[in-house]
């Protein structure tokens, strides 16, 4: 179970049976970069594509809904509207395309067949729990750190290009080395990266 993270933060973490909090001084920023060609007013409906570079979740597909609702929420309420998953799936398979390992070039005609000016490429970099050993700790305790990182990249379809990057990692206290910290601290991570996304 995630306590909390390294550094103060807040985030409310719902599980089975409770759901601990913690107060937050300051929210979270992610690391943002914009292209000087991006354009927001131009860019008034996206694509999500979600993809799990650890290939730690296969069997955690709602750890990855999860994921793709924060995005999803993050541009709604910025003025986007959002294409369908649906679609997003039935364009990969006639292209036949796999999510990983995807190019800019793929990318953009999938967006051009979606009539989605930008695809939103969200990626999960690392999702990991290692035990670590404090300067100050109890006799006979274990002490173990939940990292995540995820990164988003938006992609004009008729350009072929980056747009706009943001990315964030995520370090948390965790009571044990169970990969539901991962699945837990995932969301918290993704809606880091998407309140980056600019408002139209």
């Amino acid at each position: 179970m995630i306590l909390t993270y390294f550094k103060i933060l807040t985030v409310t973490l719902l599980l089975t049976s409770c759901a601990p909090y913690i107060t937050e001084r300051e929210p979270p920023k992610p690391y943002v970069t914009t292209s000087p060609l991006f354009k927001p007013a131009v860019y008034p409906r996206l694509a999500i594509l979600v993809i799990d570079n650890t290939r730690r979740f296969r069997s955690y597909q709602g750890a990855l809904r999860q994921i793709e609702d924060e995005f999803m929420r993050s541009a709604l309420n910025r003025g986007y509207t959002v294409a369908a998953r649906s679609d997003i799936d039935e364009v990969l398979d006639e292209l036949n395309l796999q999510r990983s390992n995807l190019t800019e070039k793929e990318i953009a005609e999938a967006g051009l067949i979606l009539n989605v000016p930008a695809i939103l490429i969200v990626n999960i970099n690392n999702a990991s729990t290692e035990r670590y050993y404090p300067s100050i700790s109890v006799q006979g305790a274990r002490y173990y750190s939940t990292t995540v990182s995820v990164s988003a990249r938006l992609i004009s379809a008729e350009l072929a290009e980056v747009m706009w990057i943001s990315s964030y990692t995520g370090n948390y206290k965790a009571s044990n080395r169970s990969r539901e910290n991962e699945v837990q601290a995932l969301p918290i991570v993704a809606r880091i990266v998407a309140s980056g996304l600019p408002r139209r």
